[in-house]
């Protein structure tokens, strides 16, 4: 599924529903946020 990058602003995910965001792309998003973070020892 291809997001459009318009929906991230800087302080915020902002999109319509289900057209620009929806359940696939906030658990995708989700998924990113969690691999960016990364694994703290």
């Amino acid at each position: 599924m291809k997001i459009n990058s318009d929906i991230f602003r800087a302080y915020d995910i902002r999109g319509i529903y289900p057209e620009e965001i929806n359940e696939n792309a906030a658990y995708l998003i989700g998924r990113a946020y969690v691999k960016f973070l990364g694994k703290k020892n």
